[in-house]
């Protein structure tokens, strides 16, 4: 088993690592009565946990559903809010969606017909995208997996990269980060973005994929100047599924991955999208009961020194 060591995001680059984290106690030990709910803008909800418990209650967006103390959340206006309660160790967390009255936005949103056709899309389940395209999607988040270094981490296997240079601006062209690495000199290379207990209720909204998997895409924004072949791997619940990126398949010690995708190197972004059945048919299950934490998205980028994997706007959504 290879040891993993956490890497931190600073505002436009990975910076640094840390070799070890703190464990959760056993997120079983409590429960939400609700991790999904649907609220009106002025409307109030009420969650509670059992065993009963005093918690530390905080919402992710304040403009968009406001939580006191005692876990009443009140709806602000349209958009998503992830609601955490924090009891000892233990992180519970739900998607609050705040529709406007009269019924627009929420779950049937009006899409502004100016968006790129990767945001007009519906269902979209988060892994990497910046915060203020993020809010464009208003209603239309189904999950958000994306690194908060508290319930998802992106983590480096071995040192095998290092922290590489994120200039310019990101993908939907917004002056925000986005993960860039570089392959050390150890000769191979190994990174994961992985959810744990605090987003288990995100994980298991991804069982919703499974009911037709055709509907969907992967979506991913890669830039580069090298022309390093790149093996992208989705873990679901149980299974997996893997691609090679670039334009030669990918030699991981002997086991091939067929190449399906490719980018211009050139130094600016480039999209991909890889129908879901790519992944679901080589056996990656999203399961509905998950409670175990897993890779929501792996990189292998080959043992050549200073190889560069960016990667941006990476999500999984219904077109």
């Amino acid at each position: 088993m290879k040891k993993l060591f956490a890497v931190a995001l600073a505002a436009l680059t990975l910076v640094g690592f840390s070799a070890c984290k703190k464990e959760k106690n056993d997120p079983e030990a409590y429960k939400l009565n609700q991790t999904q709910v649907s609220i009106e803008e002025g409307a109030t909800f009420q969650f509670t946990i059992t065993p009963a418990a005093t918690a530390v209650w905080s919402s992710n967006k304040a403009e968009v559903a406001t939580v006191d103390q005692n876990g009443l959340v009140t709806a602000v206006k349209a958009g998503n809010a992830i609601i955490t309660a924090k009891v000892a160790d233990v992180e519970l967390s739900a998607m609050v969606t705040v529709t406007a009255k009269g019924g627009q936005g929420g779950d049937d949103p009006e899409i502004d017909p100016s968006l790129p056709a990767s945001l007009k899309g519906s269902e979209y389940y988060l892994i990497q995208l910046d915060e203020t395209t993020a809010a464009k999607l208003q209603g239309r988040i189904k999950a958000d997996l994306r690194v908060d270094d508290n319930s998802s981490f992106l983590y480096v296997w071995d040192q095998t990269y290092v922290a590489g240079e994120a200039s310019g601006m990101n993908f939907y062209g917004e002056a925000e980060g986005w993960p860039s690495l570089q392959v050390s000199t150890i000769g191979w290379s190994g990174m994961g973005v992985n959810v744990q207990a605090g987003k288990f209720d995100q994980l298991n909204a991804m069982a919703a994929i499974m009911a037709n998997p055709a509907e969907y895409v992967l979506h991913i924004a890669m830039k580069s100047t090298d022309n390093a072949t790149h093996l992208l791997e989705l873990d679901g619940t149980t299974g997996k599924g893997k691609v090679a990126i670039g334009e030669t398949d990918f030699n991981d010690n002997g086991v091939i991955t067929k190449a399906v995708a490719n980018f211009t190197r050139n130094g600016s972004w480039g999209e991909i999208e890889i129908p879901m059945t790519t992944f679901t048919q080589q056996g990656l299950v999203y399961g509905s009961n998950n409670a175990n934490a897993l890779n929501v998205l792996v990189f292998l980028s080959g043992g050549v020194s200073g190889t560069s994997l960016q990667y941006d706007a990476c999500f999984i959504y219904k077109k």
